[in-house]
């Protein structure tokens, strides 16, 4: 299932802020939801590539082909803000009111975006436009199967949405112009990304995959949120199908995942406690004999005492 971008445009989707600050030093004072998205989504991809292992044992758990899974996080992880396709949200910020939503006026007070997002995915997953999409990527899954990974992708700032609060689908919160632009983002991620099908598995299968990869989605939106690595960057001219920022974001994805020290340690062989000590000094005779003591085999914990 392909989408033809040049069908598929919305001008404004960049106009709807994702992260804003009035005082920016560089003079951009907003970055983009669908840059943000975007930037989230570079992080997680590279975090899959750096820790394959745990990727590879979650795959294995659930009966899903790593590249399967592989092919599908960037994706999500890209859906993760749609919440913020929000007047509630936008209006957080009032000097930065998207145009295509009309004058400005103060906005009651609403659901989180995170609430807001999964409330979303839901209904966009069971009707309207882009359902043919969660019907590629998540083919045969219920309504309620899909709410597991939506929970996860909503929870990432580490805790769950709320889901007993008042819808935000309407006039005041997602307005028509909001749920346009939060659905011609998700037509514009799976155009650019591709994801692959996941297929359906047991509830208890779906449990593991979320908590699996409810850590990574919170890991990739710190990373992908500093900007120390992701600057605030303007809409670049005729990149309409986002893929110029995209491989922007990839880069940087890559020198923010290296500098942050969060890749999986190598584990090398005990080379003895003097790798250990500053240059010059040697192990203490308790230092030398715990390093040579014999332990019994199996756990256990021994404890030695210098006195």
């Amino acid at each position: 299932m392909k989408y033809d971008r040049r069908l598929q445009r919305s001008p404004f989707i960049p106009d709807f802020w994702g992260k804003a600050s009035s005082t920016n030093q560089a003079g951009i004072s907003t970055h983009s939801i669908v840059y943000h998205s975007l930037d989230v989504a570079a992080v997680g991809a590279e975090l899959i590539w750096r820790d394959r292992g745990r990727l590879t044992r979650i795959a294995a758990a659930i009966g899903i082909e790593v590249a399967t899974l592989r092919s599908a996080l960037p994706f999500l992880l890209a859906l993760h803000d749609i919440g913020k396709y929000a007047r509630v949200f936008q209006a957080k910020s009032p000097d930065h009111w998207p145009l295509v939503l009309g004058p400005y006026r103060q906005i009651p007070p609403g659901n989180s975006h995170v609430t807001t997002g999964f409330q979303m995915l839901v209904e966009f997953s069971d009707d309207g436009p882009v359902r043919e999409i969660f019907d590629a990527v998540m083919p045969g899954w219920s309504a309620s199967e899909r709410k597991v990974l939506f929970r996860a992708l909503a929870g990432h700032h580490g805790k769950p949405p709320e889901e007993g609060k008042r819808p935000s689908i309407g006039p005041e919160d997602v307005c028509p112009a909001c749920v346009a632009a939060a659905q011609e983002h998700i037509l514009a991620m799976y155009a650019l990304l591709q994801p692959g099908a996941l297929p359906r598995r047991s509830q208890n299968e779906l449990t593991i995959l979320s908590v699996g990869v409810s850590g990574l989605f919170v890991l990739a939106d710190w990373i992908g949120s500093a900007e120390t690595w992701f600057e605030y960057a303007a809409p670049i001219d005729g990149d309409e199908t986002f893929g110029l920022y995209w491989r922007h974001a990839r880069a940087a994805a890559k020198a923010a995942v290296d500098q942050a020290h969060v890749s999986p340690a190598v584990v090398q062989n005990f080379g003895g406690t003097s790798q250990f000590l500053p240059d010059g000094r040697t192990p203490s005779p308790v230092q030398a004999f715990a390093e040579t003591a014999p332990l019994p085999k199996g756990p256990s914990l021994t404890i030695v005492e210098d006195v």
